[in-house]
């Protein structure tokens, strides 16, 4: 059996210290989605000084958050680096990234937890995109500076959430933007129910892990990891030393006929033949 170990370390200190308001019993009472649209007056990204307080944001609506944290999905911020929301760990104010998720927290009615650990303190809090979509927000400091960002979102097989609504955050997506990831490793995870499977992306101060649908494993298992409702979650970490790293699966390599380069190409041309069969027999030897 093979453990989601970035998943669930990460639910850990994200989710469940936010234990005055849980994603997951939020999504859970909500029985219907409110489509809301104002006109919107406020900034969509942070901007960064080099202040040593909170710079102060306008105060948002529920529904203007609501609105900027969609937009923020797919377009993320449009970084040019590794970056989560804008934000980039290393060159981004502290203040101002942890004013601008506590701005958007407060429009839910939503606080920030704050947990400091020898020199690190940590800012967590998490939000809902059309209902079932939860994202979890960890921002990492040390000696006044942002050291990483490690990012959960669930609930991408909900039928409300299409792949649209997380587009910056697709795999093809990311390697448009990054272009050719370092290394990619694929792994087997066992439920009581069934076999699923995940794919890791390792870039310079960014992993993404994603966690696909449910498979039968065999020596030629056919996966579409681009296919619509495929991805059930996934993980993202941008900056350095982060506290958990993915345990891996196997290179991609060893598992596939593809190298790397490969697998961009697959990934980033017609979506419709992004398919490619996986020896998960070898991966269990």
């Amino acid at each position: 059996m093979k453990p989601l170990s970035l998943f669930s370390l990460f639910l850990i200190p994200v989710f469940a210290l936010a234990g005055c308001n849980p994603v997951v019993t939020q999504v859970a009472n909500l029985n219907e989605t409110k489509v809301v649209e104002p006109s919107l007056t406020v900034v969509l990204s942070p901007t960064f000084t080099t202040s040593s307080m909170p710079t102060p944001h306008p105060t948002l609506s529920r529904a203007e958050a609501d609105q900027i944290i969609a937009k923020l999905m797919k377009e993320n911020g449009n970084c040019s680096a590794p970056c989560f929301w804008g934000i980039t760990p290393g060159s981004s104010s502290l203040a101002d990234s942890v004013g601008f998720i506590t701005a958007l927290s407060s429009s839910f009615g939503w606080d920030v937890f704050t947990q400091t650990k020898n020199s690190e303190t940590s800012y967590s809090t998490d939000f809902t995109q059309k209902e079932n979509m939860a994202i979890g927000i960890a921002l990492l400091e040390r000696d006044g500076k942002l050291l990483n960002i490690t990012v959960q979102v669930l609930g991408l097989l909900d039928e409300n959430i299409k792949s649209d609504d997380w587009l910056a955050f697709r795999p093809e997506s990311l390697m448009k933007t990054y272009g050719v990831p370092k290394k990619v490793e694929i792994y087997l995870s066992q439920s009581p129910v069934a076999y699923s499977y995940g794919i890791i992306f390792y870039y310079d101060q960014l992993i993404i892990e994603y966690h696909n649908g449910d498979i039968i494993p065999s020596k030629n298992t056919r996966i579409c990891p681009l296919r619509e409702h495929e991805t059930k979650s996934f993980y993202f970490g941008v900056g350095r030393e982060f506290e958990h790293t993915p345990i891996g699966g196997k290179n991609i390599e060893e598992l596939t006929q593809l190298s790397v380069n490969d697998f961009y190409n697959i990934l980033t041309g017609d979506p419709q033949k992004a398919c490619f069969n996986v020896n998960f027999d070898a991966y269990r030897k």
